[in-house]
């Protein structure tokens, strides 16, 4: 095997740096495990009477079975219809020795509705849960696209700034999971969804809970300390040392180390441990350092570097200990200039509140706290294509921000949209430099018109 590509790949390449153009994809994908496994040309598209679909699924009373998408560890997927909305949807066949048992079927059943609170962009949504006769089957959102699995075996490692902006939108998909008391315990390239439009789906999401429950073996030879068998835990070329350890202790910085190693893997074309057994990939994980990213190109920041290595530290402690902070880490990497805007007001709340409808736009977003913080993220840079700035902040409030940056010649250029409640701050404001300003409360339509028109000039 290639020492350039992950173990469950077949056929890649090492190739050179340009990223994938998501308006070339191949559109025939679709959720879960079954997109980055083609079903044989000679089974896609049968009619739903055909003996690969499950005889419970025939004339089902809401959907209709359109096509066999794949197979893969958890089960069977098809592209289906809802009758009722006249919707495409992804129905997941759960494999039937996964929920042979009552204490299976119920956990099933819990994982699934724990899915289903999840709503971000960055997540593949759970619509319903069904039984028919022994069948279950997860009912999803169909999304159109291929997995980075599948783009990185077609054209390589990916550029700086694609990787980057793919696993920041990750990690924001992933904080939203997190604050609902949830993690993935499977982040891999292939359980990422990458659309037409460029935005990055996670994919089974519950699912690889679900299978570490119903599939955790006994702990190999017994002893204490001793790595467990992993069926069920994750995928061993991005598996966190504490997952083989003690999985059951693994929590959200398990799946921050797992999207570092897909981190990795997009900006190197290879795994962290390739090649090997699989006693020898486990010790990688456990034990060794993999090698630098300077060794396969040139072009990493430094800071860059650090922000990989603290993702895939051995220790959890030594790690990020949030999604949230690789996002924000990553932002200065992850977009070109008019693509990313700093939010500046002192309210945590309007902070995550703007952060969160600019995010679903595909902006990248920081946030600062007053006017000197803000200046500071400036100067560090890289700068922004837009500053959304409030008024009234304790410290350096924004026109005393507007001053300092007409001072500095390297910021006077980055336009800022003001955010205020009243007319006379915003004139005077806009006499200070301000490009534009948004009345409080901001209306979602306007700030979004807005910062597209001045954000990015050329698409606005």
């Amino acid at each position: 095997m290639p020492d350039d590509q992950d173990s469950t790949d077949h056929g890649g390449r090492h190739s050179a740096e340009s990223a994938p153009d998501a308006s070339r994809m191949p559109a025939a994908s679709s959720s879960g495990e079954a997109t980055r496994l083609h079903a044989p040309s000679g089974d896609r598209g049968k009619s739903p009477e055909s003996p690969s679909v499950p005889p419970a699924l025939v004339g089902h009373p809401r959907y209709e079975v359109l096509e066999l998408l794949g197979s893969g560890g958890m089960g069977t997927v098809y592209k289906a219809r809802h009758r009722l909305m006249d919707r495409q949807v992804a129905l997941k066949v759960i494999r039937p020795d996964l929920v042979g048992e009552p204490a299976m079927v119920t956990r099933f059943e819990r994982e699934a509705r724990a899915a289903a609170r999840l709503a971000h962009p960055n997540i593949v949504a759970a619509y319903d849960a069904d039984q028919v006769g022994g069948t279950h089957f997860l009912v999803m959102e169909y999304v159109e696209g291929a997995d980075l699995n599948q783009i990185l075996t077609e054209q390589g490692r990916l550029s700086l700034t694609e990787a980057c902006e793919y696993v920041r939108q990750a990690a924001l998909g992933l904080q939203h999971a997190h604050e609902q008391g949830m993690a993935h315990r499977d982040i891999k390239p292939h359980n990422l969804m990458l659309t037409p439009q460029g935005r990055v789906k996670i994919l089974d999401f519950g699912l690889a809970r679900f299978a570490s429950e119903v599939l955790l073996p006994a702990p190999a030879g017994g002893g204490p300390g001793e790595p467990w068998s992993l069926t069920g835990l994750g995928t061993l070329d991005y598996l966190a040392p504490e997952q083989a350890l003690t999985p059951q202790q693994a929590d959200i910085r398990a799946d921050i180390y797992s999207l570092g190693c897909t981190l990795y893997r997009f900006l190197t074309g290879r795994v962290p441990f390739p090649g090997g057994t699989f006693r020898e990939k486990l010790r990688g994980h456990l034990y060794r350092a993999p090698p630098p990213l300077a060794d396969f190109r040139a072009d990493v920041p430094p800071e860059l570097v650090l922000v990989v290595e603290r993702m895939i530290a051995k220790e959890p402690s030594q790690r990020y200990q949030t999604p949230a902070e690789v996002a924000d880490a990553l932002a200065p990497f992850a977009s070109p200039r008019g693509r990313r805007v700093l939010v500046v007001d002192d309210d945590p709340l309007a902070r995550r509140a703007l952060a969160k409808v600019l995010e679903a736009e595909g902006f990248t977003v920081t946030t600062a706290a007053d006017g000197q913080e803000a200046l500071d993220l400036l100067r560090r840079g890289p700068p922004p294509g837009l500053i959304l700035l409030d008024l009234r902040m304790p410290g350096m409030d924004g026109f005393q921000f507007l001053q300092e940056q007409q001072k500095d010649p390297a910021l006077a250029g980055i336009p800022v949209v003001v955010v205020s409640a009243t007319d006379p701050t915003q004139a005077r404001a806009v006499a200070l430099g301000a490009v534009d300003y948004l009345r409080k409360p901001v209306d979602v339509d306007t700030l979004t018109s807005k910062v597209h028109r001045h954000a990015d000039p050329d698409k606005g």
